[in-house]
This record gives C-alpha cells, sequence and structure tokens, in this order.
C-alpha cells in the first residue's frame, strides 16, 4: 500500500478501536438514554466512543475536516474529511446484542478513500483503502462469483431499507428465491461473511446497485450532530461498504 494511504490507515483503525474499547467498557449495563428528534436513542457509550475516535484522528491529522454522528461537524482546511459513526446499532447495544459496530471512514477528493468498520464485542475489524482490496484481520476479501439465488443466503442490516430499494413484492420475491434469510439489524448484516465475501443479498451484490454500494447523506453534504441535520437513518454504515462490497471485481484483486 502507498505510504499516502497507510498512515491514514492505521490512525482509522486505531481510531475504531479506541471508539470500541470506549463503548465496550459500559457495554451490558444500564445507560441513560437520549432520544433525538428522528426517535433513535444516544447513551453515554455513544458519545465516549465518539470522543475517543475524534481524539485519535485529531492527534494525528489535525488539520483534516470531521463529519460524525453525534458530534457534528468541524471544518478542516485538507480538503479531507473523517466520517463517523461511534456506535452503529445503538438499540442492539442498549438490549446487550453484540452486532454493533464502530465505524471510520476517510473522504478525499468526493470519495471513500479508507474505511474501517470494527465490531469490538465480536472482536473482529474490517479495514479497506481505495485500491488496494478489503481485510478481515490478516484475511483479504474477495469478490466470489455470484451463483444461482437459491445458493445465496439474504442476510440483512435494516429490512425497510431493502424493501424500499426493492418495493414491498421485490423484496418478498428475494426472500423467497435465495436458499435462506435472517437479520442481524446494524452493520453486521451487510459485513463480508468470509475470506471471500460471497453473495450475500440480491440487492447488496447483484447487477442492480444497492445498498451495498449506497453513499451517505453525509457524503452529499448532509451534516450531522445537535443543531444540523443528521445522515438518514442506517445510511452511516455503508462509507465503509462502499469499499469492502464494490460492485464489481476490483481490478486491485487481481493475482
Amino acid at each position: 500500500m502507498p505510504r499516502s494511504l497507510q498512515r491514514e490507515l492505521d490512525v482509522a483503525v486505531a481510531a475504531a478501536e479506541a471508539g470500541g474499547r470506549a463503548a465496550l467498557a459500559s457495554f451490558g449495563m444500564t445507560l441513560h438514554v437520549d432520544w433525538k428528534s428522528d426517535d433513535s436513542p444516544v447513551s453515554e457509550a455513544d458519545r465516549a466512543a465518539d470522543a475517543a475516535i475524534r481524539a485519535s484522528i485529531d492527534a494525528a491529522f489535525p488539520d483534516d475536516g470531521v463529519l460524525s454522528e453525534e458530534s457534528g461537524a468541524r471544518p478542516g482546511t485538507s480538503g479531507r474529511r473523517w466520517l463517523i459513526d461511534p456506535v452503529d446499532g445503538t438499540r442492539a447495544f442498549l438490549r446487550g446484542l453484540p452486532h454493533w459496530c464502530t465505524l471510520v471512514a476517510l473522504e478525499a477528493g468526493n470519495e471513500i478513500v479508507v474505511s474501517v468498520l470494527a465490531f469490538p464485542s465480536l472482536g473482529r475489524v474490517y479495514r479497506a483503502a481505495r485500491g488496494h482490496g478489503a481485510w478481515r484481520g490478516e484475511t483479504r476479501l474477495e469478490i466470489a462469483s455470484p451463483p444461482a439465488l437459491a445458493r445465496c443466503s439474504l442476510v440483512l442490516g435494516e429490512i425497510d431499507l431493502i424493501a424500499a430499494k426493492l418495493g414491498s413484492n421485490g423484496f418478498l420475491t428475494l426472500v423467497r428465491a435465495v436458499g435462506s434469510s435472517s437479520s442481524y439489524g446494524a452493520g453486521y448484516g451487510a459485513r463480508p461473511s468470509s475470506s471471500t465475501a460471497r453473495p450475500m443479498c440480491g440487492a447488496c451484490c447483484s447487477r442492480k446497485r444497492g445498498p451495498g454500494t449506497r453513499t451517505s447523506t453525509a457524503r452529499r453534504g448532509g451534516r450531522a450532530g445537535a443543531g444540523s441535520r443528521r445522515p438518514r437513518r442506517s445510511t452511516a454504515r455503508f462509507w465503509a461498504f462502499s469499499l469492502v462490497r464494490p460492485r464489481r471485481r476490483p481490478r486491485d484483486l487481481a493475482p
């Protein structure tokens, strides 16, 4: 990987892991919960994770901008911007379910160039950099050739996003066409499942453009945090998946 992105990726991994540790310290506890204007919850765990992530990024790249799901936007002077969702899946977190994650991505030149998705309670970290593939730990991820839908597993993060994309009838048709279907919620439902990222959802991996390639409201100029417009519910996790789940087999994965 070019040195120009290696440091950014290292910082993103360290930031995501720091945020994960901060949230994990209160995982399973009864926490005070505030409710945002869109009826989504936020707890002290979200805020602690956000502070830890921002501290890591600010120390390494003070001139970069930051846009966080919880603490809002800080403009920068470098032309780059870090995108943060400190706890994606707060409802799962508050209920003691392990399928929440921490998301950190770097936007430069109006595209995502570095991205990290960490599952602190599961001990898993996914990382990617533009043009250099995606990794889970030391295992490189690749996109498998799509088999027949009957041999696929449909794994969902947010059912309403898929239903909105395909329509109710289209969604039911897809559920009936695949070999199995399930929903874990939050980012866990759309993560790459193995060293070969096998097709898990027609809306994510087929020729149709789906949630695995969506850009967030933040990437279109939306703002987050108190006093400003937050990215739409459930879009933040796709900052990471724009790298982890490309729409076609990327050239950088060639031998």
